[in-house]
């Protein structure tokens, strides 16, 4: 991966603050993730586990605003909380079924500058199953408009 500022805020975050701990003591196969995450050059993030704690690439970090850095770290409710209510149900669906939620030109209304605005994406969201049932999820992210 190469060297970046998004990268060194990945690797200096305080993860042992998350339910994820010490990067050290991550699983294989959630460091290979994150190396994928961070090697796309499209939008993308990953909500890892049950609380899907919420991290993504320099891609994506720019389609957040103000979010940024904050999120990064924070459970899915937190960093996008304006998103919640239509999400859960999106997460839940593919966590219980397995298959994957896609939606092309969905208008959003996210806070990005510390005020509503409408947005539209196509997005996809990746449900997968990790060590020992923990359920993640990938999205990729694209404007539509």
């Amino acid at each position: 991966i190469p060297e970046s500022a998004h990268l060194r805020l990945f690797l200096e975050f305080d993860w042992l603050s998350t339910e994820l701990g010490s990067i050290d003591a991550w699983s294989t196969t959630l460091r290979r993730m994150v190396t994928f995450l961070m090697s796309d050059m499209r939008p993308a993030a990953m909500f890892w586990g049950e609380n899907r704690i919420t991290m993504y690439n320099e891609a994506y970090a720019r389609t957040t605003g103000q979010k940024h850095p904050g999120m990064m770290g924070k459970k899915f409710a937190g960093a996008w909380a304006e998103l919640e209510g239509e999400f859960t149900p999106v997460f839940e669906r593919a966590r219980k079924t397995g298959i994957s939620f896609v939606v092309d030109d969905a208008h959003f209304e996210i806070d990005r500058q510390g005020y509503l605005e409408g947005v539209y994406f196509s997005l996809s969201i990746l449900p997968f199953l990790v060590d020992e049932a923990v359920i993640s999820f990938v999205s990729r992210l694209e404007y539509s408009h």
